[in-house]
């Protein structure tokens, strides 16, 4: 039977320490027989699985579904702006270490009238400015360099 626990405090230490013993108890899985050598972390990778897997069932989805069924649409729609206003910055970078200058040039305009005019963001006005949003990563631009 679980223990009543109604201070805050004592409730968050609680729940820390049922979190670290979690965390350590994942780590005694074991595979039977000898490790393979095509995958010789196959033990923590079981493990780390499993804790992920029951992490994301008992707390990620829960607050995600929470998020999409109570945040208004406009709320949502402005917090993924701002991100992506957060992500040009990487984008301009990508394109820099490309070489693609013209593009650079757009996306750097893409985030100044965003972040000024759009409100940190908030608002994509760059797409109604005709300022296409790119979509570039550091595995393409490692490719563009040619590297192995």
């Amino acid at each position: 039977m679980q223990p009543e626990i109604t201070h805050p405090t004592l409730r968050s230490v609680y729940l820390l320490l049922l979190g670290l013993s979690l965390v350590l108890l994942s780590g005694c899985a074991s595979v039977p027989g000898p490790p393979d050598e095509r995958d010789p972390f196959e033990s923590y990778n079981r493990a780390m699985y499993a804790f992920n897997d029951s992490v994301d069932k008992a707390v990620v989805r829960p607050v995600a579904q929470t998020y999409k069924d109570y945040t208004p649409h406009l709320l949502q729609t402005g917090i993924s702006n701002f991100f992506d206003n957060l992500d040009d910055l990487t984008v301009l970078l990508n394109d820099l270490l490309q070489f693609k200058l013209k593009q650079a040039v757009s996306d750097f305009g893409r985030i100044l009238w965003n972040s000024t005019v759009g409100i940190f963001g908030l608002i994509d006005v760059a797409s109604h400015m005709d300022l296409p949003k790119h979509d570039e990563d550091f595995g393409q631009t490692l490719a563009c360099l040619g590297s192995p």
